[in-house]
């Protein structure tokens, strides 16, 4: 007995030396005010990751990334091996287009994928469809070919049936016109909207407009069986994965870039594929990974569209998205200690001048505890958690706060000296 209260004292007491080592001196009431501050932080946070597409760290981020790639490859040598050509079997269709001529309907010669070569293509995946998991086309079917069109339609009709086809539309936001393909099949949106002030590519919505669902979400959930919806709370919408709470606009990561598609190796091109390339279980995805009309401008540079798609696809995998129990925790902690240290930093001063010899440097990091704090938070959310709360925000926020906190001593300064006066 007494050694279980001896361990349970030792605990406490190391419980006490942590607590007293982030929150020095730290007394209930500003442990309440610190608690609760730092609950609403995490609300804001939250709220300004799933609603606001503005200012989103492009510029951040990109450095982030490259930081992080020296950081792996150059010094610690970490080089994870890719597993895209195990998950998915990937056609590209950059090098197979015809042209189809002017007649009454083109009034321009317009070029499109190559119909009679994709049609090969789809009938040896109907054929050997129960290989198959999913078949993602990434090619926007806007104009007729009369020659094809037939044979096309029927092929992607049998497999619509067997639900392992999707095909893509987009949407004109100007004229706000939805342009859906010429073919009745399963399709979802296959759009990536910039931010605000922003025309790079950065984050990735999987549902738009209040209901619309992106191609990567549709198929995950035909694949999985799990559905994500919008909900209201209190007038405020969020969003839920298989009943578990997550975010509808993320930084997707960007598990296969460009050095993963290598001509004849992992990616095949379309006029070449043949049915003994096909493995077991993979996703197939037709699509233009050269970039020729379809590239963006990402943190990883220049990238295909079709990348994108799967990278948005792989981050619903891995559940990137959801909001889970260890980030919650992990923004308390660092709310708290942040909060606290805003809000009682000049009380703390004689407090910790008792436990070090003051130092210029240390004084300095000392003042400076909360931003620094708010960049490690930041860095380590992306980092493990593949979700960015703005740095800008942050400190901008925390700033304001001082400025208030400096304000209103200020009068409390004046005030006891005109009453001292007196």
């Amino acid at each position: 007995m007494r050694k279980h209260i001896s361990i349970l004292k030792i605990i406490k007491q190391k419980a006490l030396l942590i607590f007293n080592w982030f929150l020095p001196g730290c007394k209930l009431k500003p442990f309440i005010i610190s608690s609760l501050h730092s609950i609403w932080m995490i609300i804001f946070s939250l709220l300004w990751l799933g609603h606001i597409n503005m200012f989103d760290g492009f510029d951040f981020m990109r450095d982030f990334m490259g930081y992080r790639d020296l950081l792996t490859k150059s010094i610690f040598n970490i080089r994870s091996g890719s597993d895209i050509k195990t998950k998915y079997l990937l056609i590209n269709t950059s090098n197979n287009n015809q042209l189809l001529a002017l007649d009454n309907d083109n009034q321009i010669n317009t070029v499109i994928t190559d119909r009679k070569e994709l049609v090969k293509v789809l009938n040896i995946l109907n054929d050997n469809s129960q290989k198959i998991k999913y078949i993602i086309c990434d090619i926007f079917f806007g104009e007729s070919d009369t020659i094809n069109d037939n044979a096309l339609e029927n092929v992607i009709t049998l497999l619509d049936q067997k639900k392992k086809l999707i095909i893509p539309y987009y949407i004109e936001e100007d004229e706000n016109y939805i342009h859906y393909p010429i073919f009745d099949a399963n399709h979802g949106l296959s759009q990536y909207k910039f931010s605000f002030l922003n025309t790079q590519y950065l984050k990735y919505s999987f549902i738009s407009y209040d209901t619309i669902k992106h191609l990567p979400l549709i198929v995950y959930e035909d694949i999985t069986g799990k559905e994500m919806n919008k909900r209201k709370l209190i007038g405020i919408r969020y969003y839920t994965m298989d009943n578990k709470w997550c975010l509808n606009t993320i930084i997707p990561e960007f598990r296969y870039t460009s050095f993963n598609v290598i001509p004849d190796s992992t990616v095949i091109d379309l006029g070449f594929f043949s049915a003994d390339m096909l493995g077991r279980n993979q996703i197939i995805f037709i699509g233009d990974f050269e970039g020729v009309r379809d590239r963006h401008h990402s943190i990883v540079t220049q990238v295909a569209g079709p990348l994108i798609v799967i990278n948005a696809f792989e981050s619903l995998v891995h559940g990137d998205n959801l909001i889970k129990m260890p980030y919650f925790l992990f923004l308390f902690f660092f709310f708290i200690v942040i909060s606290y240290h805003t809000f009682y930093r000049t009380w703390l001063k004689p407090y910790l001048s008792k436990k070090a010899k003051p130092h210029i440097i240390i004084d300095f990091l000392r003042s400076k505890l909360n931003y620094l704090l708010i960049l490690l938070l930041t860095l380590l959310s992306m980092l493990f958690f593949h979700h960015y709360i703005h740095l800008l925000i942050l400190l901008s926020y925390f700033a304001f706060i001082e400025i208030i906190i400096a304000f209103v001593k200020k009068l409390e300064k004046d005030k006891k000296y005109s009453m001292a006066k007196k």
